[in-house]
């Protein structure tokens, strides 16, 4: 149902996720300068090394979802919620090809539809190490992104991440296809089957 908070309800702990990473000085904590939720730009410290093995300004949270439209969507809500926390945090959107540039600001949060995902993962500029310290993956509106035939895509990501990295799906229904996707991505999943 619109309006019932449930961007909010998987956000929330990404930003918490994000946020611990960069206290700890580990991967994902690395900028220089960046966009503040408010558009205005703000400096980051340098927190981890990068390049020889060490710890990289790695992802920590990805979000997929079906459209360019909610990713759009969900990008605003994530700002906002970042509006006290982005002179650490950084987001990018992957909305179409031409926001791949923002991926070079070492976002520690990347909303995006599968396929640019992919297209990003293909081009081989950095695409290996883009995943590679991933703790959370969430796909919202997984019904959607499969009824759009994305499920490869999925399995594709979830392939590039980390075994440790936490995975989320959420879906208004619990289709077969759904259920298939959810053995190949999840360890261990627990169901929440949330009523009205």
């Amino acid at each position: 149902r619109t309006g019932s908070g449930k961007t909010a309800a998987y956000l929330l702990p990404l930003l918490q996720g994000a946020l611990a990473r960069a206290e700890r000085g580990g991967a994902g904590s690395v900028g220089s300068a960046g966009a503040r939720g408010d558009g205005t730009s703000s400096r980051r410290k340098v927190a981890a090394a990068s390049g020889d093995g060490g710890e990289s300004g790695g992802v920590y949270g990805v979000v997929l979802v079906p459209t360019q439209e909610l990713v759009e969507q969900v990008h605003a809500q994530l700002r906002q919620l970042m509006y006290y926390c982005s002179d650490v945090l950084r987001s990018a959107k992957l909305a179409k090809k031409s926001d791949a540039v923002a991926l070079r600001d070492a976002p520690n949060i990347v909303v995006s539809t599968p396929y640019q995902l992919v297209k990003q993962l293909e081009s081989g500029k950095g695409s290996k190490e883009l995943l590679r310290d991933v703790g959370m993956l969430v796909v919202d509106e997984a019904d959607l992104v499969l009824s759009y035939g994305s499920e490869e895509d999925i399995r594709r990501v979830s392939n590039a991440l980390p075994r440790t990295a936490q995975s989320l799906l959420l879906s208004a229904t619990l289709s077969d296809e759904l259920q298939a996707l959810k053995k190949v991505m999840l360890h261990k999943p627990v169901t929440l089957q949330l009523k009205e």
